[in-house]
């Protein structure tokens, strides 16, 4: 399989019970076969946001470079990923098991304690 196609650490590599052709099967998405899917899409980021709807997250990755005048940042590109209550779990904890094992391979992080501030907006929904 082409390391490419696959994700290093599978988000939910725990079994779980889906539905395949009318038939409940156990599975482990962990064998999830990736050599079939028509895109790998890459993306750079720099920044990241995240907002809410009752529905689902939203994760905002941005590519944010300064203005030709320095006076403000402007995304340069931006990718958002929108995801169920439940895969953002998923996602969560799977980014919290690498960072362990990267820090523990690597060491702590060279981001300074006091920038990390998470930015989180309710996205409000008219009569939700």
């Amino acid at each position: 399989m082409d390391s490419e196609n696959t994700p290093s650490g599978s988000a939910g590599a725990s079994e779980s019970s889906v539905r395949i052709k009318g038939t409940r099967t156990k599975v482990s998405f962990a064998d999830v076969d990736f050599s079939r899917s028509q895109q790998n899409l890459r993306f750079y980021a720099n920044h990241v946001a995240t907002s809410s709807t009752l529905f689902d997250i939203r994760v905002l990755f941005s590519d944010v470079d300064p203005s030709p005048d320095g006076t403000k940042l402007i995304a340069v590109g931006t990718l958002t990923i929108l995801m169920s209550p439940e895969i953002a779990e998923v996602l969560h904890k799977s980014l919290g098991n690498l960072l362990e094992n990267y820090k523990a391979d690597y060491g702590k992080s060279r981001i300074p304690e006091d920038a990390i501030k998470f930015s989180h907006e309710r996205i409000s929904q008219p009569g939700v």
